[in-house]
């Protein structure tokens, strides 16, 4: 079987979510999540090697507006968008 990592997306909460997506769903699942400000890609390397023996998923986070960056905007609006996308991704 050949390794080939897909490049996905899924609509939460009407955000277009990007993720990578490797393995047979049959196998084990890992889900590979990046910090601020790197991206999915940072994994692919490790995706391809780890293909035949997991299901891999690896998110992006969105493109949200800036101002929910900003240190004044409560850390609960972030994680329970960042929350959404993860049940969604995982629930499909």
């Amino acid at each position: 079987m050949a390794r080939q990592i897909l490049n996905k997306s899924i609509k939460v909460g009407g955000i277009d979510i990007f993720y990578r997506e490797a393995g047979d769903r049959k196998n084990p699942s890992l889900l590979l999540l990046h910090g601020f400000p790197t991206s999915s890609v940072m994994f692919k390397n490790l995706m391809i090697a780890l293909s035949d023996r997991f299901y891999l998923v690896a998110p992006d986070y969105p493109d949200l507006d800036l101002v929910l960056f900003q240190a004044e905007i409560d850390l609960n609006i972030r994680s329970g968008i960042y929350r959404q996308i993860l049940i969604n991704l995982l629930m499909r």
